[in-house]
């Protein structure tokens, strides 16, 4: 859990497609809970739940969207990690298969969702600010 503490915290990224924002905190020693929204205008039109959890050595990102996947979680294992980076991935997922962070010093970060929806390799990047 060590690797993630630097997630913990809120972040956003305001872009003219709308305002994105990430929030983190420590439930206990194996559980970071989150959550995350899109704002476009005055409409929320993305919402979030998110978990990243420690069981046994490994670590999974845990993201619950209500109108996607039957509304159920879906987890990503880490499968590596830097100082600055953590990535995600869960192969047998339709979009994406892989999420991941990057650092950009203490108070930045980008955040991106990757991998290929009906065929089309497709990528998202959110550049956030921390603000909390």
């Amino acid at each position: 859990m060590d690797k993630a503490a630097w997630l913990l915290g809120t972040w956003e990224d305001r872009s003219t497609n709308g305002f994105f924002t990430e929030s983190w905190v420590k439930q206990n020693d194996s559980l970071f809970v989150g959550k995350g929204s899109m704002v476009m205008g005055k409409d929320t039109v993305f919402k979030e739940l998110l978990a990243i959890k420690q069981r046994g050595a490994d670590l999974f990102y845990i993201p619950t969207v209500a109108d996607q996947n039957g509304g159920k979680p879906i987890e990503f294992k880490l499968t590596s990690s830097t100082k600055e980076q953590l990535v995600f991935e869960n192969p047998a997922h339709d979009f994406p298969q892989k999420i991941s962070y990057t650092q950009r010093g203490k108070n930045a970060l980008v955040a991106e969702v990757s991998g290929v929806e009906k065929g089309v390799a497709r990528s998202e990047k959110f550049e956030m600010k921390r603000v909390k």
